[in-house]
């Protein structure tokens, strides 16, 4: 590739939930055909659609290295709020569904979390109620964040000006992370 250019991981996410894309199988597919000449895969998702179907066909595919989910709010009205409309039962169910299957395989896909939570919180599961705290405990990797707009600047306090494109092209702003390590 050009001078300089490295690619660490494959993110199979954006702006929308990758397990309601239609190819989802076929696109895995072709993910695991390639598997031995890419870098780390990982899939992130809100867990609605991770149903017994979804989990058996992620977990199967070979082509993941790394699932994680969102939970945010550490309890279960905080995150029907910030997350509505999803129901905390739905979500914790297949969550736990999806670790006892990846549980049983022979080749697991490693897990984690991304979980927003009130900046008032402390950045720890200590305060969580004892569903998000077992479901933290079974997940390899857990990052707890203070809220952050879109790109990460606001909240992070991140200078953008070097990153603003012309207004008419992009609508003043690229995703801060798209341009860092």
């Amino acid at each position: 590739g050009p001078e300089g250019f490295r690619l660490d991981r494959i993110e199979l996410h954006s702006g929308g939930e990758t397990l309601l894309h239609p190819e989802l199988e076929e696109m895995l597919a072709v993910v695991a055909a390639y598997k031995g000449r890419l870098p780390e895969v990982h899939l992130l998702t809100n867990a609605l659609a991770l149903g017994e179907g979804r989990s058996r066909t992620l977990i199967d595919s070979g082509a993941l290295d790394l699932l994680r989910v969102s939970i945010d709010g550490g309890t279960a009205a905080s995150f029907e709020e910030l997350r509505a409309p999803a129901r905390w039962e739905k979500i914790h169910r297949n969550v736990s569904s999806f670790l006892d299957l990846n549980g049983e395989s022979r080749r697991p896909i490693r897990t984690g979390v991304v979980s927003g939570v009130d900046p008032g919180r402390t950045l720890s599961t200590d305060w969580m109620e004892p569903e998000f705290q077992a479901h933290f405990a079974r997940l390899d990797e857990v990052s707890i964040r203070d809220p952050h707009n879109w790109d990460g600047s606001e909240s992070l306090g991140i200078d953008d000006a070097s990153y603003r494109y012309h207004e008419e092209i992009s609508r003043g702003k690229v995703c801060y992370f798209l341009t860092k390590d």
